[in-house]
């Protein structure tokens, strides 16, 4: 199974300059237990392995680089047809890598936060494609509200 996991705003922002521009520590936890707890295993792009500095511990980290400089306790992929041969994975960014996978992705897992942080990278449009599976209640944490939901692609 592909599942696509990000926390975005109201116009589906995700980052500002190379940063994610909130500090949520309910959204981090929800992350880290979907991402550890389904397969175990993350795509990320290279920009955004990057600005996170290190492997996330506890899952199998992928990297999608042109390059061929090896990361220490990552597997550097050049392409998205890895895809095809892992049985669950876990694209976590960043923009242009979700751009990529959304069209194979089975499963949203959505952080919607109620404000404009006046991003310059975004999620794509899902509102075509994607039913509602499951949401959580309205939450607060550091001011902002937010809510958690997953979204399952319709058959096609």
């Amino acid at each position: 199974m592909i599942r696509l996991i990000v926390a975005i705003d109201n116009r589906r922002g995700i980052a500002k300059n190379g940063a994610i521009p909130w500090d949520l520590p309910d959204d981090r936890r929800f992350f880290s237990e979907q991402t550890r707890g389904k397969g175990g295993v993350i795509l990320m792009g290279k920009r955004t392995y990057d600005a996170i500095g290190h492997p996330l511990p506890g899952r199998r980290n992928l990297v999608l680089s042109k390059g061929h400089i090896p990361i220490p306790g990552a597997q550097i992929v050049n392409n998205l047809s890895i895809l095809n041969t892992l049985s669950d994975v876990w694209v976590i960014g960043g923009a242009d890598v979700y751009n990529q996978a959304i069209s194979q992705a089975e499963e949203l897992y959505l952080t919607h936060i109620e404000a404009d942080f006046g991003c310059d990278q975004f999620f794509p449009d899902y509102s075509e494609g994607f039913i509602q599976k499951w949401h959580s209640e309205i939450k607060e944490q550091n001011g902002l509200k937010f809510w958690n939901e997953v979204l399952e692609r319709i058959s096609r």
